[in-house]
């Protein structure tokens, strides 16, 4: 794999067979069309190509008549294809009353580009810098069944448990899953994604962690989607399973997308520095810190949006449980890292998982960190960040959040649009809510 600096479509028709337009449904799945290269023009670029956005829950059935336009300059190769393929993403476009093509306001990636030129107008930083590590399950097979009479979930893996069931940078040959994780990361690496390491995580069989590093925003959230493309492809072209579920395994510990981040200048320098500062963290730092912990628990619709996303929330697992901040503890929501470069001094936030659109997750905590520094929100003042306020337990009660606190969203997410995203997760939870599970017949099978 290889991303591609491409001047024009005529280029990009003469060598590819394809070109694939990616899509971001409302969940952050990627979805594509493919264009055979014969049929590319400029008028078809220029035009774009026509879906059904209700079939990606972006719009209702009665108006769901959407197009969207590719973006050149996020051109890469795709070496998953049998026939020679680009890949790009796409723009989403709706027709107005006079039948005129304009922007489309749920489309994630747009609402992050908006999100970080709101920040700039602000006058508060030039970027968000964000790194994402990226935990996830590889098990050589799974099965699964929600037949109304014959409901199950199996993992089968060789790797065995080993050392207490502590996983954690696990060395050959016990790691079995070393050089599948090199080969994914030599493909990031190719694509011009950049990778901090990689390593077997605590838990068994077979949970991994890649380490991104440093991007823009809207880079890393690109980032994220490619990196799940490659690893999904990749695990399934070596015979496995790959599961991104926060907790897809019950006693194992889960798996999240912590976010380190900061904001930076023109140069990307940190503006969370200060060397004379508490934990050397600047008074932007702290207000910034201060926004995201009050509006906690509303950002967990968009950071842990799932069902699944509350059962990795627990004690006991490294997880956060509380809306709290401190130095080098992984059992905060915040962690600020005791080892970090001065001119990437940051913090850590450790709630989010992958199951994430991560566009729309990096939106919401921005949003929060810039509501903080406007009204010099303090972390360590308890009242200030509401700390006595639980942070959610089920993804019903994180909708009840962003019910509550949702107007620091307002000047980028519309009511509409949250209307929608609570819609369609209330959808998902009532579903999972409904259907009897395993542990509830060992429970009261008996009784």
């Amino acid at each position: 794999m290889k991303s591609k600096q491409l001047k024009s479509w005529q280029e990009a028709k003469q060598e590819y067979a394809f070109i694939d337009i990616w899509i971001v449904d409302l969940f952050g799945k990627i979805r594509h069309v493919t264009l055979p290269s014969e049929y590319v023009s400029e008028e078809v670029m220029q035009n774009g190509i026509g879906f059904d956005a209700s079939n990606l829950k972006l719009a209702e059935v009665t108006n769901s008549d959407l197009v969207i336009r590719p973006d050149l300059a996020t051109a890469f190769e795709d070496p998953f294809s049998l026939l020679k393929t680009l890949n790009v993403m796409g723009t989403v476009f709706q027709f107005n009353a006079k039948m005129q093509a304009e922007v489309f306001p749920y489309d994630s990636r747009v609402m992050l580009q908006n999100t970080t030129a709101f920040m700039r107008k602000l006058g508060y930083a030039d970027t968000l810098q964000v790194l994402p590590e990226l935990e996830f399950y590889i098990v050589d097979d799974m099965d699964l069944s929600v037949d109304q009479h014959d409901t199950f979930i199996a993992h089968y893996s060789e790797e065995k448990y080993l050392q207490s069931n502590k996983g954690y940078h696990l060395s050959k040959p016990f790691d079995q899953l070393a050089d599948i994780r090199s080969e994914i990361v030599a493909q990031l690496l190719a694509l011009g994604i950049p990778v901090k390491y990689h390593h077997h995580e605590v838990g068994f069989p077979g949970q991994c962690e890649i380490e991104l590093d440093f991007q823009g925003s809207i880079q890393t959230a690109d980032a994220i989607l490619k990196a799940k493309y490659v690893i999904h492809n990749l695990t399934r072209k070596h015979g496995k399973v790959v599961n991104f579920m926060p907790k897809p395994i019950y006693g194992m510990p889960g798996s999240g997308m912590h976010l380190h981040m900061f904001l930076a200048d023109a140069e990307g320098k940190s503006l969370f520095f200060d060397k004379k500062g508490e934990y050397r963290l600047s008074m932007l730092a702290w207000h910034y810190m201060g926004g995201v912990l009050l509006h906690l628990p509303a950002l967990m619709a968009f950071t842990n949006p799932s069902t699944n996303s509350f059962k990795r929330l627990i004690p006991g697992y490294e997880a956060p449980c509380n809306k709290s901040f401190a130095k080098s503890n992984r059992d905060a929501s915040i962690r600020i890292p005791a080892y970090t470069p001065l001119e990437e001094t940051r913090f850590e936030l450790r709630t989010a998982d992958a199951l994430a659109n991560p566009y729309y997750a990096l939106s919401a905590i921005l949003l929060a960190g810039l509501e903080g520094i406007k009204n010099r929100i303090d972390p360590h003042d308890a009242e200030a960040i509401r700390k006595e306020e639980k942070i959610p337990h089920s993804l019903i009660s994180a909708m009840d959040a962003l019910l509550n606190d949702q107007k620091f969203l307002q000047p980028i997410m519309s009511e509409a649009f949250l209307e929608t995203w609570k819609k369609q997760k209330l959808l998902e939870a009532n579903k999972c809510t409904y259907y009897p599970n395993p542990a509830e017949f060992e429970t009261y099978l008996d009784y």
